[in-house]
Formats: C-alpha cells, sequence, structure tokens
C-alpha cells in the first residue's frame, strides 16, 4: 500500500509517498506560502500529482504549531493564527485530510517503522524552527520593526508600558493590539506587553530563557458610527462634516479622549438644528478610532460618491482640560492655517494654529482630498490623563469651563465658514500633509514607521 506524507515547514513543503510503511517511492519539495490560501492550494496540488502515479493513495500532513479538532493552524514559524487549512483542503479535494502536529508525527513513525517499533513506551524530541529567541521593545513596536521582527522569525515580542514607579494597585498595564496594519503584510506573531517594572526586572537579572503561556483570540467585532444630518438651506450640496470619535480604551472611560469632542458636536448639532444652517451639515460619531480609525475609514469607504460635494472636515478629539493649550492642526493649506488663526484671534481664543496632520479621523478626508481642521485642547503634564483609568471626572483635572472653550471655538469657525457668500477655505490639500498621509497609512515609507 502506497501512502503520501506532506511535512509543512517554515521554509519548504516536502512531500513523499512511502510504499509498505518502508520505502520512500516518490519525493516532491516546494518553498513554502507564508499565505494561508496559498499554502491550502499548494498543499491540493502536491496531493494531486502525487495521486497521478498513486491513484486513491491516502494522504496525511504534519506542521509544527497548534492544530484543532476542525484542522485549523496556528504556526510561528508561516505566521498562521487559526488558518483554515483542514477545512479548505476538504473543499478543494472533496475528502478530509489529518493533519497532526509534526512531533506527534515523528513518534508515531518511529513506533510504526523505526526507532521505537516493538517498544511499550518512548520519548521523542524535536527541535526545528520553532525554536527561537524573543526580543523586547522598548515603547511600541512600529510597523518597520514588526517587518524585520517577522523577517528574523523571532518566538515572541516583548513590549512594555507605564514607569518603574506604577504601583499595581493604582494603574493598568496597557491592552495592546497587533493592528491590520501589522499582520496583514506581515503576519501573526506571539506578543505580549509587561508594566515597565517587570521588563526592567527582566533585563536587570539578565534573563536568557523565559517561559510564556498566553491565551489570546483573533475574531471580528462590531462597531457603529452614529450619523446625523441637517441641510443645507442656501448651499445643500456643499457639505461641512463634523466629526469625534466616542469610543475609548481598555480600562478608560474616556472621558477627555473623547467624550469631551462628542459631546461638543452634540451641542453644534443642536445649535444648528435650531438655526439651520446654509450648507448642508452632517455630524459623525465614530466608533473603533482607537483601533486604527476604523470608523472613520469605514464612513468614508461607504460615502465616495458624495466626497467631492465635503468643503470641509471639523474634528474634535480631546477637549476639557483645565491646564491645557488649545491646538489646531489644519490638513489642508497655508492659507487655511492662516484663516483659522484669524478666526481664533477674532474670537480672543489663544491657539496654536498649524499645517500638521493629527493622528484622528480626520485622516481618511484629507486622504481623499477634503480639507480638516482638529479643534483640541491638551492637558499640561501631570494634567492630562489619557488611555488611563484616570480619565474620568472624579480626577479633578477636566472643568466645564474648559470644555466650552473648544465648543466656542469649533461654533464660531463653523458659523463663519456655513455663513460666507463663498467658501472662504480652498478644497486643496498641500504636498507636505499629503506627503504625511500617505505615510501614515503606509501608502509611502517613512522613517519613522
Amino acid at each position: 500500500m502506497t501512502v503520501i506524507g506532506i511535512d509543512i515547514g517554515g521554509t519548504t513543503v516536502k512531500l513523499g509517498a512511502v510504499e509498505n510503511s518502508e520505502a520512500i517511492v516518490y519525493r516532491d519539495t516546494r518553498p513554502s506560502p507564508h499565505e494561508p490560501e496559498q499554502m491550502t492550494r499548494l498543499l491540493a496540488q502536491m496531493i494531486r500529482t502525487a495521486r497521478e502515479r498513486f491513484p486513491g493513495a491516502p494522504a496525511g500532513i504534519s506542521t509544527a504549531g497548534a492544530i484543532d479538532a476542525a484542522g485549523y493552524i496556528d504556526a510561528n514559524q508561516l505566521n498562521f493564527w487559526h488558518a483554515p487549512i483542514g477545512p479548505r483542503l476538504r473543499e478543494l479535494l472533496g475528502e478530509s485530510v489529518p493533519i497532526e502536529n509534526d512531533g506527534v508525527c515523528a513518534m508515531l513513525a518511529e513506533y510504526a517503522a523505526g526507532a521505537l517499533r516493538g517498544c511499550a513506551c518512548g520519548v521523542m524530541i524535536t527541535l526545528g524552527t520553532g525554536l527561537g529567541g524573543g526580543v523586547m521593545v522598548n515603547g511600541r513596536v512600529r510597523r518597520k520593526d514588526y517587518e524585520k521582527l517577522q523577517q528574523a522569525k523571532v518566538a515572541a515580542i516583548l513590549t512594555f508600558s507605564g514607569t518603574t514607579l506604577d504601583k499595581p494597585s493604582a494603574t493598568d498595564c496597557d491592552i495592546r493590539k497587533l493592528r491590520e496594519t501589522l499582520t496583514e503584510p506581515f503576519g501573526f506573531n506571539v506578543a505580549m506587553n509587561l508594566r515597565a517594572a517587570d521588563a526592567a526586572e527582566i533585563v536587570r537579572r539578565g534573563a536568557t530563557r523565559m517561559h510564556l503561556e498566553l491565551e489570546s483570540e483573533c475574531y471580528d467585532g462590531v462597531s457603529q458610527n452614529v450619523c446625523a444630518e441637517i441641510p443645507g438651506t442656501a448651499y445643500p450640496d456643499e457639505i461641512i462634516s463634523f466629526g469625534a470619535h466616542y469610543d475609548s480604551v481598555h480600562f478608560s472611560t474616556g472621558v477627555y479622549d473623547n467624550m469631551s469632542g462628542s459631546v461638543i458636536i452634540l451641542e453644534l448639532a443642536r445649535y444648528f438644528a435650531a438655526h439651520p444652517p446654509r450648507r448642508t451639515m452632517k455630524f459623525n460619531w465614530y466608533g473603533s478610532e482607537e483601533q486604527g480609525l476604523l470608523g472613520s475609514k469605514a464612513w468614508v469607504a461607504a460615502h465616495e460618491d458624495e466626497l467631492e460635494k465635503h468643503v470641509l472636515m471639523i474634528n474634535l478629539d480631546v477637549a476639557a482640560a483645565t491646564l491645557g493649550k488649545n491646538v489646531a492642526p489644519v490638513l489642508g493649506t497655508a492659507a487655511a492655517v492662516s484663516y483659522v488663526d484669524g478666526l481664533m484671534k477674532e474670537l480672543g481664543v489663544p491657539c496654536e494654529t498649524k499645517l500638521d496632520i493629527y493622528s484622528s479621523d480626520c485622516i481618511p478626508f484629507a486622504d481623499r482630498g477634503v480639507p480638516a481642521v482638529n479643534l483640541c485642547r491638551f492637558g499640561a503634564e501631570g494634567a492630562n490623563y489619557i488611555h488611563d483609568r484616570r480619565d474620568n471626572l472624579r480626577s479633578g483635572y477636566l472643568d466645564e469651563k474648559s470644555l466650552d472653550i473648544t465648543l466656542q471655538q469649533a461654533l464660531y469657525l463653523a458659523q463663519r465658514v456655513d455663513g460666507a457668500a463663498a467658501f472662504p477655505i480652498e478644497r486643496k490639500i498641500a504636498d507636505k500633509i499629503r506627503t504625511k498621509v500617505d505615510e501614515y497609512l503606509f501608502k509611502k515609507k517613512d522613517k519613522a514607521q
């Protein structure tokens, strides 16, 4: 009887056809794809090719990593995470192909035809590409660093957050996500974020080995945008869009970041509902900004056809800090910066207005050519608790008078641009800003990625 065995490795996929459990009568070796669908199609092709020589021969697959009962694979050497190799093979071949851990397969082979033949018990120790080193990274893992780490096939990535003086009873260890901008082009890896004090202890004690036991889950969640519209009375085909994200992060109630901005555009919607605007106004509360601007990216993609009508996006992200500084990053032109700066002077509000990008929901709009003005009030050092359990009203660093500063800025800007006979901000993005937006969205490589 001839059987077909396939071993999936980090660099090659090897197939052997074995006759009567002893002689290898056929071999096939191919480079290993590091994308699950490509791997599945390669496996199916290799099995079909072998069966042209050995019709009806049963096949089985071994691989490093973990395999569940349904045939889903987690394999670090391939950057596979819950890869549906078994189910897809069943669809492609019309049959189930057994998949087992390579160490178990090696043990069974030695028991059936090798060193363990006739033994009542035995031990199998395997060393392979799954054995490797972990890397500790100062701060967050940037895209270019993650790419290099994946190319080096590190076994685990450790990061740390907070300070070495943090008390566990009063602070939280940040929960971080391997975002799609990392995993989609470069695959998954084992990653863990530590407290700074624990990271320092690992280095101080000169650790050379580490045992990690992690439980993680990769899943698709549901996020929603909340949207409202007030039609314009004079120029309904010119749209002013207001945005603020309402989501937060683990451990934080998100008052400063960004319920403050959400409340401001709620008040703007209330005002313009009572005082109908000349231009159409859209009010969007975005979800999943903290996960990578997912809400605003989805909204822009779903409204591609109407974006030509959008003349300005006004984004509110962080406000209400008692000890704070007003800042207005403008994604547009130098003329737009001068216009906004002039309005803030008219209003009598000190504000640093500058031509720059801001990591918030303005980015997808600027990427589509819509100018954006961000209105922010950044808390001073020591009075600024962002992504933190202390981001709440009880911490005493936020107040309604400071919130009203940013509200008045937004209202004055909206009133002036809406009331103008000709829209005063040109629908244009400076080359400098376009370059920064492209780098932010990884359309171009940036030294700071």
